[in-house]
């Protein structure tokens, strides 16, 4: 009798231990993610009442998340789960941090789900998934309407540099403290310096080495040296920026779709909001993909179980559809994305970046252990062009050789 109660206390106590499973979970961007990241946690957890989720504090971007992870795998302080950028899944396969997904996908998922090779590939390395698509965004054009309305007369939005330029000095020469443009150059993983590359052509990396320095990079370069003299772009932080054209200071903010729904926000009782798509994109243009990806980290088998329902769900077509509603992200899941019909017809600010998926490439990731240097490198080379430091004549172009002589040397 003694062992038959042992044997059950051992299963209770077994069983009580699964049913409350908790997974730590860290992301980034809190400004933007908090109130999505809390409504898909009461969802999850009101479907799965045996796994429960614990928030770490946010990683500040994408560089300090993969940063973090990096470190705490060193001291065994891992997360069970993490989001990181997609351009940042690479380092984590090659340190074998991330653990492969393709393990737990079945072929409903891959044919009812969504997980099909499309959502894969973005995190696929040596024909293994590392990284699952959350959400994801491309750049875009913001307006303040009104302030363009105020210096130009009427409500014409450009879609070319120079007519943006244009409108930029106009917003310039009004009476107060308004500025006309804010490119966002020093975004996340130096990602609108290669949006610029990119929607003219041009290649990031070929066989190992810089191919941002060829007519493509000098025609960006020049570019980002115009938004300084031509349009007198304030050397502003991002973050200084981006309450500045929430306040209604700034006309026209070139960056991601993402912070569309902070912006709703922030104008809502402001200015008029609208966008349009990133300008004078080429024939054989791209724009590289923007956003994060689900990583798991936990090797416990229990926790992976519980871990991989966390990431079907908020990957899959139900949670996934949340993203629109809470952020300016699209959902990479595409089933997701084809019940949002209603949601965008109702939204021409949010479809703009839905039109833009055509043209969607990879968002490219520096290999080994240099990687995250060269980010930093490449974003202080160009603050000296759009600082106007170096903006005047042949400059920019010196600063393109430079920067790449110095990302090869890395490479």
């Amino acid at each position: 009798m003694k062992l038959k109660l042992a044997t059950i206390m051992s299963m209770v106590i077994s069983a009580s231990a699964i049913a409350n499973t908790t997974l730590v979970v860290q992301y980034p961007y809190g400004e933007l993610f908090d109130e999505l990241h809390k409504q898909l946690k009461s969802d999850f957890e009101a479907e799965h009442p045996d796994i429960k989720l614990q928030f770490r504090s946010n990683y500040e971007h994408y560089e300090d998340a993969t940063q973090k992870v990096m470190r705490e795998a060193i001291t065994n302080q891992l997360p069970d789960v993490s989001f990181q950028g997609l351009n940042r899944i690479l380092p984590l396969y090659e340190r074998g941090i991330a653990v492969p997904l393709d393990q737990f996908v079945t072929e409903d998922d891959k044919k009812n789900q969504g997980f099909d090779e499309s959502m894969m590939s973005p995190g696929k390395f040596d024909g293994q998934t590392y990284g699952l698509p959350f959400a994801v965004s491309l750049p875009i054009v913001y307006f303040n309407v009104d302030l363009v309305k105020q210096a130009t007369g009427n409500e014409t939005l450009p879609a070319s540099w120079e007519g943006i330029f244009e409108v930029a000095k106009k917003i310039n020469a009004l009476e107060g403290r308004e500025q006309g443009l804010y490119y966002d150059w020093n975004v996340t993983g130096n990602w609108m310096w290669l949006s610029l590359v990119m929607s003219q052509g041009g290649q990031i990396l070929e066989n190992g080495k810089v191919a941002f320095d060829g007519p493509e990079g000098v025609w960006a370069i020049n570019k980002l040296a115009d938004m300084h003299n031509k349009a007198g772009m304030p050397d502003y932080q991002r973050r200084s920026a981006e309450r500045s054209f929430g306040a209604g200071n700034i006309g026209i903010y070139v960056t991601s779709t993402s912070n569309l729904a902070m912006f709703e926000r922030t104008s809502a009782d402001k200015f008029e909001l609208s966008t349009t798509q990133f300008p004078e994109v080429a024939e054989n243009g791209r724009l590289p993909v923007g956003g994060n990806a689900v990583v798991m980290h936990t090797k416990d088998e229990e926790k992976q179980k519980a871990a991989w329902k966390y990431i079907k769900y908020i990957t899959g077509p139900v949670g996934n559809q949340q993203i629109p509603h809470f952020t300016g992200y699209m959902p990479p899941n595409q089933i997701a994305n084809a019940q949002l019909d209603d949601f965008y017809a109702d939204r021409p600010n949010h479809l703009t970046a839905v039109s833009e998926l055509p043209w969607m490439d990879t968002w490219v990731s520096f290999p080994g252990e240099n990687g995250l240097k060269i980010t930093d490198v490449i974003a202080d080379e160009i603050h000296t062009v759009v600082s106007g430091e170096r903006s005047q004549g042949d400059e920019p172009q010196s600063v393109l050789r430079e920067m790449s002589d110095k990302v090869n040397n890395l490479l």
